[in-house]
């Protein structure tokens, strides 16, 4: 598995990574100029690297003997990701030279955390020993909101560009749902459903008045 990146038309195809291991989750860079992603060292866990978008300046990251998944960049440039481990995984950020390491949460369950726009805030997935929920927290850690409190799972969360409203997957009765919420968890509202398991994504970045 390879990362490329291409025009929006489909045109100007052009490869970042050539492995024999499998490179998954880019994610844009603040300007579009590099790349974050997930690669799958061996020997070790899967760990954080970043490149240019143009392919040059390889960059690791994170260096474990643990998974380090799912990096999301904020606007503000500063990278969080997910440290995998046995009981307790870590919800990080860090600088994107791989500096300035932080533990925002530690606990169970911890999936996926997406930055807000803006950068003050991170939507993150949490299975709670029972089915998948969303929360919030804040930049710095010291605040956490539980956002969906239910026996199916919410997962998937994506900000809405205004910041005021979260857009998530729930699956329930053998199907998948997109939803959307305000940030505080209010709100909620069923946007469309299908029998299938699709569930992606994302907002027009059109600013929002919801």
């Amino acid at each position: 598995v390879e990362i490329f990146v291409q025009n929006a038309d489909g045109r100007g195809r052009r490869r970042l990574t050539r492995n024999s291991v499998p490179d998954v989750e880019p994610v844009w860079g603040p300007g579009g100029g590099r790349v974050a992603f997930t690669r799958y060292v061996r020997g070790r866990g899967p760990e954080i690297y970043v490149i240019r978008a143009g392919g040059a300046g390889l960059r690791r990251l994170t260096v474990n003997r643990v998974p380090d998944h799912h990096p999301d960049w904020s606007s503000q440039g500063k990278i969080a990701f997910v440290r995998f481990r046995a009981t307790r995984n870590a919800l990080l950020v860090m600088n994107a030279d791989g500096s300035g390491k932080r533990r925002l949460w530690s606990r169970p369950g911890i999936g996926a955390a997406v930055w807000a726009p803006g950068g003050s805030r991170l939507a993150v997935e949490i299975f709670d020993g029972h089915d998948d929920e969303i929360y919030v927290i804040s930049a710095d850690g010291r605040t956490r909101r539980r956002l969906t409190d239910n026996r199916v799972d919410d997962f998937g969360p994506v900000w809405a560009p205004s910041g005021r409203r979260i857009a998530f997957t729930r699956y329930a009765n053998g199907s998948n749902d997109i939803w959307s919420m305000r940030s505080d968890g209010r709100v909620k509202r069923r946007l469309a459903g299908s029998p299938a398991h699709e569930s992606v994504f994302d907002w027009t970045r059109v600013p929002s008045r919801a």
